[in-house]
């Protein structure tokens, strides 16, 4: 029984000591100093929920990429392209691509010709694959899985680093006011005080005190 007031006194022991470590108190604990832990700790849970949102946001990205890819993949088709003359790359070894005229069928059945990128050794009459839209003209080859979830990892990489560059940026540009604010009243209360501390200024004596 004799325990009982100390456990009961518990909760609020935990509470003022909870208050002292967060927002602090006493005369040192000065209102700047509140108001850079708060920043603080706004900062680090904006940096804890930056991981979901970027999640969030890869997810969306990655789901609107594949939804396009899937778009232009409908759009467009492969067909041979037939070279007309030999390739002119730098080296006949084939590591490297050079623009060739050439002609291609498109999907109405027609013929189209212009330049297509074909191994550096290829020969005229050589065969090679190409990407065409509705109309028969030369397009991108569409998206794979891998380009989409390339897309997804990047944006919510850029997500990450934006939020966590935002935050950590505004928490140091209060840190930065507030230092400058502490520099300039320190400055104020140094003015005052440093005269009384080195002798130059006595403070006026009292009524009454004797004359030294």
């Amino acid at each position: 029984m004799a325990d009982q007031p100390e456990l009961a006194d518990q909760p609020g022991a935990a509470r003022r000591a909870l208050r002292r470590a967060a927002l602090g108190s006493g005369p040192l604990k000065r209102r700047s100093d509140r108001i850079e832990l708060a920043s603080r700790l706004l900062t680090a849970v904006a940096l804890v929920l930056a991981v979901p949102v970027a999640l969030v946001v890869g997810i969306a990205v990655g789901a609107d990429t594949a939804a396009l890819a899937r778009e232009r993949a409908a759009a467009a088709s492969q067909q041979e392209a037939v070279l007309l003359a030999d390739a002119a790359g730098p080296d006949g070894s084939g590591m490297f691509t050079a623009p060739v005229r050439a002609t291609w069928p498109a999907p109405d059945g027609s013929v189209r010709e212009g330049l297509v990128h074909a191994p550096s050794d290829a020969r005229a009459g050589d065969r090679v694959e190409i990407w065409v839209d509705r109309d028969g003209q030369r397009t991108r080859p569409p998206m794979d899985v891998a380009d989409v979830g390339a897309v997804a990892v990047v944006s919510g990489l850029v997500t990450l680093l934006v939020v966590a560059a935002t935050a950590t940026g505004g928490h140091l540009l209060v840190c930065r006011v507030l230092w400058l604010r502490r520099a300039r009243e320190w400055e104020e209360q140094w003015c005052a005080v440093e005269p009384l501390w080195s002798g130059r200024r006595r403070p006026p004596a009292p009524p009454g005190s004797p004359v030294r």
